[in-house]
Order: C-alpha cells, then sequence, then structure tokens
C-alpha cells in the first residue's frame, strides 16, 4: 500500500516529543497516579518512544494500534510490561477500556481511497455519535470522533491534524462538535511546513474533557517545529462566532468584527451574477486534444477551444484570442472532443481507433462516463460571458471570457444577472474587502494555492461599481503591466471601498493591512 492510500505522514520528533510532554502535563492529578493510553495510529511508533522516554514505568498502559503488520514489526518497545502492540483496522477495533490520553497522528485518507467497509465504518461512527448521516470526506475524521468518544471524564485527545480542520466545509461538523464534547480547545498552527517533504499543512489540536484551567477555544502560532520546542506559548481566547471557519483566527475578534461590519454593507457575489462549474470531462487527457492530436485525427469540426487551467492565463484579467492561440501553438491540449449528436457512423476510422484506444485505457468504465448512455458524450458543454479559476496563487482570478473559450471544472462559468454586466463584476473584484474574505472564507493547500468552493465564491462581498468601458480597458492593462496584485489595489480600494457607506481612509487602509496580513501568512512570507 503506498503512502496516499495508507496516510500516513510519520510525525517529526519534535512535535512528537512537545506534544507528549503537554499531555503529560495535565494527564495526571492526585487522583490519578496511572494512566491509561491510547495511540490508534502508531506507524513507526515515535509516539511510543516518546511515552517511554516521558512517563515512569507503572506509571501509564499503552495500547497501540497499527493497520500494516509490517509497519508493527519494526517498532521497538522497551516496556513490554506496560505497552501492547495491537495489529488491527482502529476503525473497527473494540474496546470497553476507557482512556485518560488519546495521543497520535491519525492517517490523512481521502474517501475514494478507502474501501467499501472503511467508508460504512467511517459513516456509521459519524452517525453513532450524534453527527449527520452522510458519507464522510476523509478518515482523520472518524479517527477524531471515535477516539474522542473513548476518553474517560477527564480525558486529554492530543492529535497532529490536517490544516483542513480549521478551513473546509466538511471539517464544520467537526469543529462544532469538539467545542460541543470539550471544556477547553488548543489550536497550534505552524507559519512553515512541519511536513516539509509532503507539503502538508498540519495543526495541532489538543482538547480537554475536563480541566483546571480556562475553558473556550484558544490558539497560538509558532513559525516552525523549531521554536515549539523551546517557546513558551501565548495561548489567545476566541469567543467570537465558532460556526466561522477557524483559519479565521488568524486575526483578532477585533479585526474580525470590524471587517464584519463592513462586509454586511455590501452585497455578495451571488447577487450579481450565478456561477456554475466548468464541464466535467471525467478524463481531461484524453478528451481534450493538442492542436496536433486534433489535426491527426482530423477532428477540427468536432473540437470546442477549451482552457484546462488558471495558470495558463495568468496576468490579466481578460482571456483573449491572442492568449488562448498562445496556449495552441505552445502545444498545450486546448481542444475539446465533442461528439455529441454525431452517430457513430460518421465517425471517422481515425476517431474510432481513437476511441477504442479510451476503452482499453478504461474510460467508459469511469463513474461519470458509465452514467452517460454513450461513454464519450461530455454533459453540459457550455460557455459563459465570464470565468473564474477556483484555485489561485498569488491571487484569486476573475477574468471576462473575451476568446470564447469553454473551461472545465478548474473553472467555475460565470452569468451576469439582469442589471449587471461582467467588465463591471471583474473590475469590482479586485479590492481588499472581498480579496481579504477569499483569504478567509476558503481553504490553502502546502504550497500556497488557495481554493474556493462555489459557496464560497458566491458568498464573497463584493462592493459592486458599475463601470464604462473605458475604465475597464484602463484596468486591463494596468493589469497586465502589474508588479503585483497590490500595484491595483491602490486605486481600485479607493474607487471600490470609499463609496461603502461610512468608510474611513484610515478604516481603507487597515483593511487592506489585514489583506496583506493573512496572504502572507498563507504564502508563508515572514
Amino acid at each position: 500500500m503506498n503512502i496516499k492510500n495508507r496516510g500516513s505522514f510519520y510525525t517529526p520528533k519534535v512535535i512528537s516529543g512537545w506534544l507528549t510532554d503537554r499531555a503529560k502535563k495535565y494527564s495526571f492529578d492526585e487522583k490519578r497516579n496511572v494512566i491509561n493510553v491510547l495511540e490508534p495510529s502508531c506507524g513507526d511508533g515515535v509516539f511510543i518512544k516518546e511515552i517511554e522516554s516521558s512517563f515512569q514505568r507503572g506509571n501509564y498502559y499503552l495500547d497501540a494500534i497499527e493497520i500494516e503488520p509490517q509497519v508493527l514489526d519494526s517498532v521497538h518497545v522497551s516496556n513490554s510490561d506496560f505497552i501492547t502492540l495491537i495489529n488491527d483496522d482502529f476503525l473497527f477495533w473494540e474496546t470497553s477500556k476507557k482512556y485518560d490520553l488519546v495521543i497520535g497522528n491519525p492517517p490523512y485518507i481521502a474517501r475514494k481511497r478507502l474501501n467499501k467497509e472503511q467508508t460504512k465504518k467511517c459513516k456509521s461512527i459519524h452517525v453513532e455519535n450524534g453527527l449527520a448521516d452522510k458519507e464522510i470526506s476523509n478518515i482523520w475524521t472518524s479517527f477524531v470522533v471515535k477516539s474522542s468518544s473513548m476518553l474517560s471524564e477527564q480525558g486529554i485527545l492530543a492529535f497532529v491534524l490536517p490544516t483542513e480542520l480549521l478551513q473546509v466545509n466538511y471539517a464544520k461538523e467537526i469543529r462544532k462538535y469538539l467545542l460541543d464534547e470539550f471544556h477547553r480547545l488548543e489550536i497550534i498552527s505552524f507559519k512553515s511546513l512541519a511536513f516539509e517533504d509532503i507539503e502538508q499543512d498540519t495543526v495541532i489540536l489538543i482538547a480537554y474533557k475536563n480541566i483546571r484551567l480556562e475553558g473556550g477555544l484558544f490558539f497560538a502560532e509558532v513559525s516552525d517545529t523549531k521554536q515549539l520546542s523551546h517557546q513558551n506559548l501565548n495561548f489567545l481566547c476566541h469567543h467570537g462566532d465558532h460556526n466561522a471557519k477557524w483559519s479565521s483566527y488568524i486575526l483578532t475578534e477585533d479585526e474580525m468584527t470590524f471587517i464584519d461590519e463592513v462586509a454586511k454593507k455590501c452585497n455578495k457575489v451571488s447577487h450579481y451574477c450565478k456561477s456554475v462549474a466548468g464541464i466535467v470531462t471525467a478524463a481531461n487527457s484524453f478528451f481534450i486534444l493538442t492542436s496536433d492530436e486534433m489535426k491527426s485525427l482530423n477532428l477540427y469540426e468536432y473540437t470546442k477551444k477549451i482552457v484546462q487551467k488558471g495558470m495558463l492565463v495568468n496576468g490579466k484579467i481578460e482571456i483573449t484570442p491572442q492568449m488562448y492561440d498562445d496556449i495552441s501553438i505552445s502545444g498545450k491540449p486546448c481542444y475539446l472532443m465533442d461528439l455529441n449528436g454525431i452517430p457513430e457512423s460518421e465517425f471517422s476510422k481515425e476517431l474510432k481507433n481513437y476511441l477504442l484506444s479510451g476503452v482499453d485505457l478504461g474510460i467508459p468504465d469511469r463513474y461519470k462516463c458509465k452514467l452517460r448512455e454513450r461513454w464519450f458524450d461530455i454533459p453540459t458543454i457550455w460557455k459563459s460571458e465570464g470565468v473564474f479559476f477556483k484555485r489561485g496563487h498569488l491571487y484569486p482570478k476573475l477574468m471576462v471570457n473575451r476568446a470564447d473559450v469553454y473551461v472545465t471544472d478548474s473553472a467555475y462559468r460565470i452569468t451576469m444577472n439582469d442589471g449587471y454586466d461582467i467588465e463591471s463584476l471583474v473590475y469590482s473584484f479586485y479590492n481588499s474587502l472581498t480579496l481579504l474574505f477569499s483569504e478567509l472564507n476558503g481553504r490553502y493547500y502546502g504550497g500556497g494555492v488557495l481554493e474556493l468552493t462555489p459557496n464560497e465564491f458566491k458568498g464573497l462581498p463584493l462592493p459592486y461599481l458599475k463601470v464604462k468601458k473605458k475604465h475597464f480597458s484602463s484596468l486591463s492593462k494596468k493589469f497586465s503591466s502589474k508588479k503585483c496584485i497590490e500595484d491595483v489595489l491602490k486605486k481600485n480600494n479607493r474607487d471600490l471601498l470609499l463609496s461603502i457607506e461610512s468608510l474611513t481612509e484610515n478604516e481603507l487602509e487597515i483593511i487592506h493591512n489585514l489583506y496583506i496580513k493573512v496572504k502572507q501568512r498563507r504564502l508563508r512570507i515572514s
């Protein structure tokens, strides 16, 4: 089983050591001289080693579980009288024992990589603990829920988790569950990657069922793992809207209150336009051809111009015919095969052979292809006047579609509501308030890539300004020649944000600085 399927990203010693020491500090009290410890996915045994070296013999009993027998065989135990190694899948493992400490780094495995039994079990774990009866998105949430249910009344949960805990919509229910189940939650985040080899953003979660410390939700941030080992953490308590994404706590409560009040004075993106996901081919590498492939198959009349990724149209606010031609000349795939409504009797010999090669690749057996009457007929092929690419790096990209191109589901197709136009929408999008909420509402990956779901995009506050074509043209030229997005925002902020009721010059500057703050946090710029 490869590392993605197993979801095992072994914990750096500095993290496992610090987490063990902090958990130990609050595990014992005058009534408990011996504690029960559980490690639900022990992997290479890094937490076992830390517990052996940190806890005194006879002060603990540890159950350590690992699904992979060959991995478990490599774990060496010194205190075998107090440690039990168990080869099992934690999802299915059962015990009546309650634990004073559950510690570790659970696997991060997306649902599509789980088998049917695991998927079903993950769902049942959620339902049995009062969560919604729906499919889970990643196995780590089930580890959190099941581990929490196995704690004693004074138990502590100490986990290394993906930053998804703070950011993604599917973890919203887990965030509420943790707030309901625990007296105190501590979140420690890192300004630099803790798992550099895999570019996996992680946080530390320590959850206390019952402890003589102030209750609530607390956050701390360190520059890197080295600082974690010797830093006296400064935890800040947040009393605000806990339904919000926890990644928003990069800002203080006063800052969040301020920008929320400003945002309430703006309509959301959905007020001005409709946005729908782009075309789902189910196999871009097969259905989207290069210019040479299109010509060799004689498919010119059966293809449509398409842009696959936002990175192909960087640095502009318009997708122009020249930009598309440059993509085509470069040899990148940009011609979408559209065979809808064409009888197979009219297919050329070259096309038939190409489709047979797709059969050999197993493409007709892919889930979305199996739902089609003819596996090669791609549905919902239509184009839009505007395009928003759901992933961006330095900033999100909303563009006018001058080239009349189609887009894949890497983008959302934008059609304007009555009374509004695409040029004004794009012009209005590029301001520090809207981009700030893009950072707060979206999620980001280890490499700093920002992603917004359809609902997150629709929910962005946008101070709309109807502009003349000459003003849009001026912005487009400035955008193309800019050194950074801040060059554009300086003028646009004044045009757009100062039109918001009672907003002052000083408050405009605050909004812009907060945007810089959260963006630099995502991009890991000091």
